[in-house]
């Protein structure tokens, strides 16, 4: 049985980040149709999977996102994650998200203010992500903040660490850079030991 899946709904983001293993930004403007999305929905429905996780690029640039969430919501006995950056200063998408049933949001974040706008490539990306962070808190969700270690970051680990939960998230995780999409031309940066 296939207990999760990541359903990419979109390739577009606003980020530039060095290590996007999707290559994803700016330029993209083919993705699934809402109709193939709900279809790829029922088929993990049959599957029994247990866990959706909606991410991208940066899924809150679609559209239709919340009709995605609240199809999966209401046709499905899956739980529903959303994986964003929160690269964004207007806030609603969290709160209509909230409003249909969604409860459980991961977001990224990758060192503190100079390190994390650097991997992002965007001089904003930090203050807004810690806001979308705290915002998401005080509407209610379960809040993950997720860490892409690398050369670069590494000792800044427990620094957003703390910081993640004095924020209000729930949990925290690593994972490790891969040298692949975009990451590819930053191999050097790929922590190969510690």
């Amino acid at each position: 049985m296939i207990k999760e899946i990541d359903l990419n709904v979109t390739n577009k983001c606003q980020n530039g980040c060095i290590f996007c293993a999707y290559d994803s930004g700016k330029g993209y403007k083919e993705e699934l149709s809402y109709e193939t999305i709900c279809k790829i929905i029922d088929e993990a429905n049959e599957l029994q999977v247990k866990d959706i996780h909606i991410t991208g690029g940066e899924p809150t640039l679609r559209y239709d996102l919340d009709k995605i969430v609240k199809y999966i919501l209401d046709n499905t006995d899956c739980s529903v994650r959303l994986i964003t950056n929160g690269n964004y200063k207007d806030k609603s998408i969290l709160c209509r998200l909230y409003k249909i049933g969604l409860r459980d949001i991961m977001f990224s974040l990758d060192g503190i203010k100079e390190t994390h706008n650097y991997l992002r490539g965007d001089d904003e990306a930090y203050d807004n992500t810690v806001d979308s962070i705290k915002y998401a808190v005080d509407l209610g969700y379960d809040v993950r903040v997720n860490f892409v270690i690398n050369k670069i970051n590494i000792n800044e680990l427990n620094i957003v660490t703390e910081n993640a939960i004095l924020w209000g998230a729930k949990i925290f995780s690593v994972f490790l850079m891969s040298p692949i999409g975009r990451g590819e031309g930053s191999y050097k940066y790929v922590l190969t030991a510690y």
